[in-house]
């Protein structure tokens, strides 16, 4: 745990993965336990930080304790920077009973690598909002997390999809805050 200000919304500590030995197992954390059988969907939010084109973090769950583990998310390879929000479906291990969560740097170099705000949510699925132009977030709502995506990949440019990339022109910059401003305030469904 670090109060080195990654993720740490409102003052409170991140969780700050350590790097490894090449070879190794990436540096990870168990949760307790979660009883989940009587819950139709879960999910767990929460959000992370990491370096672009890295891989990490990364969630696990467990229904034997630890015994095997199935994964439930992988941070997008694309994606990074700091305070990006995450949401892992949990609906496969609803109605087994006690579950375990593996929180894993994902990668045996996890600079950079951070994870916070975690909230499990029973009966509530993962926002199902894909494609909300000017959500660069992905939070389901375009605001100020949009900006700072934005900003933090301001004069990036190439093919394909481009993290920060709101208009789709290639080129991070002014068009895209104009994209998010025009959509100021929108929300899933």
């Amino acid at each position: 745990v670090s109060m080195d200000g990654r993720c740490g919304g409102a003052g409170d500590a991140a969780m700050v993965f350590a790097s490894v030995p090449t070879g190794s197992e990436p540096s990870s954390v168990i949760t307790g336990c979660f009883d989940l059988s009587q819950a139709a969907v879960a999910s767990l939010r929460f959000s992370y930080s990491k370096v672009v084109g890295r891989s990490g973090p990364r969630i696990d769950a467990s229904a034997d304790l630890g015994a095997t583990w199935g994964a439930v998310w992988n941070a997008p390879a694309g994606a990074g920077g700091d305070c990006a929000n995450g949401c892992a479906d949990l609906a496969a291990y609803c109605g087994r009973g006690i579950v375990v969560l593996r929180l894993s740097a994902g990668t045996a170099d996890a600079s950079g690598v951070s994870m916070d705000d975690l909230l499990l949510v029973r009966d509530a699925a993962c926002p199902s909002c894909v494609g909300l132009p000017g959500d660069l977030d992905s939070d389901g709502a375009v605001g100020l997390g949009d900006i700072a995506t934005i900003v933090m990949h301001w004069g990036n440019n190439g093919a394909g999809a481009l993290v920060g990339d709101a208009d789709g022109n290639g080129t991070v910059g002014l068009s895209d805050i104009a994209v998010v401003v025009q959509r100021w305030g929108m929300r899933c469904p």
